[in-house]
């Protein structure tokens, strides 16, 4: 089989902080008609990463790429089958988008009209989550100075989440029929079996019986700190310095069982941040309603 000229290909793209790592862990497996080709904890999902997004632009080898997935595609039974791949990354740098046009042409010269898959989120909430991460991993910075600051690509984060940009490149790109894009808040309706039963009938596999979702509602698979623990881990992050992942795994279990449930949480941004960054947005996620065809002021994005 020749992957450029196949019909049965999927790409889920991302975004970031959209429940990915759940989608690949709980949802994707549940249908029998689909190859997912680079699952977490396998050696083809480093592979992907490495030559298809990492790499330069100078070293990126679209023949050694294909290659290497027939020889993955080997090991696998894909007769009649959807294969799929997914890396949110595809969507570019977690706090800059750098590289998602170039991901977006990279993807287009190996597979062709295949066919793409994108979740987008509340860039409000899409932000507090990446702050959060940031605090999570090593960071010591205040909200306003990690949003402000040079020295990390953080501070182009808002062209990032101009969703229309990148979906009307891919609609231009693949074909509009070919994209799929729905909003992350569907997870919170139903656990994410709206979700996935529109995914699986964009690329044309049958209808799952209802008793199969049962397996699916939404089971946090990263799940994020309290308010009031991401300030304790900021103030021991700037006097410790980058942390290890034994003191994640402890701050983990305090937010669990002791400051999670603190009744009044300290907020991580204040109200005018807030109405900023809704200001921002509003005329982006207008021509993101209207490209995707939901409105999104529905699930309550600033429009």
């Amino acid at each position: 089989m020749a992957l450029s000229e196949s019909s049965k290909i999927c790409i889920h793209i991302g975004y970031h902080k959209t429940a990915s790592s759940w989608i690949q862990v709980c949802a994707f497996h549940i249908h029998p008609a689909i190859a997912f080709i680079n699952p977490p904890q396998n050696d083809f999902r480093d592979f992907w990463y490495k030559e298809a997004i990492e790499t330069d632009d100078f070293s990126f080898n679209k023949e050694y790429i294909i290659d290497r997935m027939h020889q993955e595609l080997s090991k696998k039974d894909i007769s009649n089958k959807v294969l799929l791949i997914s890396e949110e990354n595809l969507s570019g740098h977690m706090y800059s988008g750098w590289n998602a046009k170039r991901n977006a042409e990279r993807l287009f010269d190996l597979f062709g009209n295949c066919k793409i898959f994108i979740v987008i989120r509340n860039q409000v909430d899409y932000i507090v989550s990446a702050y959060s991460f940031y605090v999570y991993q090593y960071g010591a910075m205040s909200f306003k100075t990690w949003l402000n600051d040079y020295e990390i690509p953080v501070r182009t984060i808002y062209q990032k989440l101009c969703y229309d940009k990148l979906i009307e490149f891919y609609m231009k790109l693949f074909g509009s029929a070919n994209v799929l894009v729905l909003p992350y808040e569907m997870i919170k309706l139903d656990g994410g079996v709206s979700l996935m039963k529109m995914f699986f009938a964009f690329i044309n596999v049958e209808e799952l019986e209802e008793k199969m979702f049962a397996t699916i509602i939404r089971e946090k698979v990263n799940v994020s700190l309290s308010p009031a623990t991401l300030r304790l881990k900021r103030l021991v992050n700037g006097l410790m310095g980058e942390n290890s992942p034994i003191q994640r795994r402890i701050f983990g279990v305090m937010d669990r069982f002791l400051l999670k449930h603190i009744p009044i949480q300290p907020p991580i941004m204040i109200k005018k941040q807030r109405e900023d960054i809704q200001n921002f947005f509003r005329d982006s996620n207008q021509r993101t309603s209207k490209l995707i065809g939901i409105d999104l002021a529905n699930y309550g994005y600033p429009v």
